[in-house]
């Protein structure tokens, strides 16, 4: 399934938004995507022509994320496949600054839970004091 779905939308991808989003609409109808369909269109697909065609240079010298600098990350909990592991959500936990934060959604978080996402995003920005003595030290670093 996961082949098959990040091919697909690779193609849409290569064919542009005439020939290539109503591809991409196909496949969110497909999987019964939960979001406003008028706002899919090919170029979201880039990521997966990266991965299959090697587009705009590929994905096969990437390096591992391991962030050095405070690192924010969201994810959907009911999405049908996760693209992390739940090794790597503890790790970039256990790092001083950062924060994992999961959503109950399908995939758009911004989208399907708008305010609850903007209101987290408000306060982790909010919590970086760059000015003000006692904030966390590994967050001011970074100002």
């Amino acid at each position: 399934m996961v082949f098959t779905y990040q091919f697909t939308l690779a193609i849409s991808f290569v064919l542009g938004r005439t020939l290539g989003t109503p591809i991409a609409k196909g496949v969110a109808a497909g999987l019964r995507a939960s979001c406003n369909r008028a706002n899919i269109h090919s170029g979201m697909s880039m990521p997966y022509a990266m991965r299959w065609f090697g587009t705009n240079g590929g994905m096969d010298d990437l390096l591992p994320v391991e962030p050095e600098f405070p690192f924010y990350y969201v994810y959907a909990t009911q999405k049908p496949m996760m693209f992390h592991s739940p090794q790597w959500l503890e790790w970039l936990a256990a790092r001083p600054g950062n924060k994992v934060q999961a959503f109950e959604c399908v995939h758009w978080i911004m989208i399907d839970r708008a305010e609850a996402f903007n209101g987290a995003v408000f306060g982790v920005v909010e919590a970086v004091d760059c000015n003000t003595p006692g904030d966390d030290a590994s967050l001011r670093k970074h100002c």
